[in-house]
């Protein structure tokens, strides 16, 4: 076939291959379907999601990692006819001797009352135009801002929830995470009645009434191009299709001083139905004093004596004889494997504080199972590294279309700003129009 010859219709696989059922392969594939073309996502795991989904140690289930996303995924889900129920949720952190909820609660508006001060001078640095550059992270702004120690802790939770003290933290993430125009809405967290799994299954029915196929346990081991279309080989067959999306990482387009986040472990717990978690509450978490200490000890390698984590329900009150619950910490980088004595002091920490966090679970625990960054890799195929890629902060992460191999790409290393669900869904929306564009100039046709 010479080059420019049209490929027949029943040798095509699909109009556009994906490679990668997560948050953004599966958001581009629907997208893309609802727009008339005919998608092939192909996943090397055995279950669509990512991070997104559940797992199980005997009769027991878990959520697999992610938990909770911004209200903004509510509005791309019904833009896409993905038919799945949100709820409202609320978060809140135990920093010190004050506590603080986001929405807001009457309590944390009193908190807040009480740091107005900082709050003021915060405020006034944020709206100033060369803050970014006189800053540029996080941690400097709240040194020379922010004078409450319980207040300056509770600011860093935007850095641990990225995986890095707050030195490390891009001022221009604390600024997008809370966007009003890129609509993430993580000042209003929600999720998906029935846990992030019933998001990915809602979303695979979806892709499924479209006419959209889903092929699992398919690793692709090569790609080229020929004759104009993309070819995706694996061990099962070789698909054909006009566009390729993917969701590998443009990491080789990064400053060569990027570096990944920090890894999170986690302590998976099994109680008695009858533990009581606070009401409208999703995640409750515990920020001990000093956390831009604490985090750069985690940074430089150590696990230091006391560390924040945070606690989420697995399962609702009243489904079955038990409940389970996942508590996430952050690991010392480069401790993929922590020692038993270190295992021991963490379990220890944890148990402590959740005895006055939570006084109704610690004597009500059926399992307790730890699970290290590595044993999560090993049994998942997936890494708890919260950023993939930290870049310095006047890096702009590259574009969803790579010219030079003529492919597109989703997942957090390109496209909007944002390193959380709410960016990869964004991502994938975007991946879409764009093959649409590509499509419509090529046969001429209005996009």
């Amino acid at each position: 076939m010479t080059e420019g010859t049209a490929m027949p219709e029943r040798h095509l696989s699909a109009d556009v291959i994906i490679i990668g059922a997560g948050l953004a392969g599966l958001t581009a594939a629907i997208s893309l379907q609802q727009q008339g073309k005919r998608v092939l996502v192909l996943e090397c795991r055995e279950s669509a999601g990512g991070l997104c989904g559940t797992t199980r140690i005997g009769k027991y289930e878990f959520t697999l990692a992610c938990n909770d996303f911004g209200s903004g995924i509510e509005r791309v889900m019904a833009q896409l006819g993905v038919s799945v129920t949100f709820r409202r949720r609320a978060t809140r952190f135990h920093c010190g001797r004050e506590s603080y909820t986001l929405p807001p609660t009457g309590t944390t508006l009193i908190n807040m009352l009480r740091h107005s001060p900082d709050a003021g001078r915060l405020l006034r640095a944020l709206r100033r135009p060369s803050t970014d550059d006189r800053y540029e992270y996080l941690g400097p702004l709240l040194e020379a801002s922010v004078r409450s120690q319980p207040f300056a802790d509770y600011l860093s939770i935007a850095a641990y929830a990225f995986g890095s003290a707050p030195d490390r933290y891009p001022l221009q993430q604390f600024r997008q995470t809370f966007s009003k125009e890129l609509d993430y809405g993580y000042d209003r967290t929600t999720i998906p009645l029935g846990g992030p799994q019933a998001l990915i299954n809602a979303m695979t029915k979806r892709l499924a009434e479209l006419g959209g196929e889903l092929v699992l346990g398919t690793r692709v081991h090569s790609r080229a191009t020929s004759d104009g279309l993309k070819i995706a080989h694996t061990d099962r067959d070789t698909y054909r299709a006009r566009h390729l999306i993917t969701s590998e990482g443009r990491l080789k387009d990064y400053p060569p001083e990027t570096s990944p986040s920090l890894a999170a472990g986690m302590l998976r717990l099994a109680t008695h139905s009858d533990v009581v978690f606070p009401e409208h509450i999703h995640t409750l978490g515990h920020f001990p004093d000093g956390a831009a200490h604490w985090l750069y000890q985690l940074e430089t390698g150590k696990m230091p004596k006391a560390f924040g984590f945070h606690v989420v329900p697995c399962t609702s009150p009243g489904v079955r004889d038990h409940r389970t619950f996942n508590v996430y910490f952050l690991c010392p980088r480069g401790m993929s494997e922590p020692s038993a004595d270190i295992i021991h002091g963490i379990q220890d920490y944890i148990f402590e504080r959740l005895s006055s966090m939570l006084p109704s679970l610690t004597d009500k625990v059926l399992l307790q199972h730890f699970v290290s960054p590595g044993q999560f890799a090993e049994a998942h195929g997936l890494s708890t590294e919260l950023v993939a890629a930290v870049a310095p902060p006047t890096f702009s992460k590259p574009e969803i279309y790579d010219e030079e191999s003529d492919l597109y790409h989703v997942g957090n290393t390109v496209g909007p700003p944002g390193q959380h669900a709410g960016a990869a869904v964004r991502c994938g929306l975007q991946a879409a129009e764009a093959v649409i564009m590509a499509a419509s100039r090529k046969t001429g046709d209005p996009a």
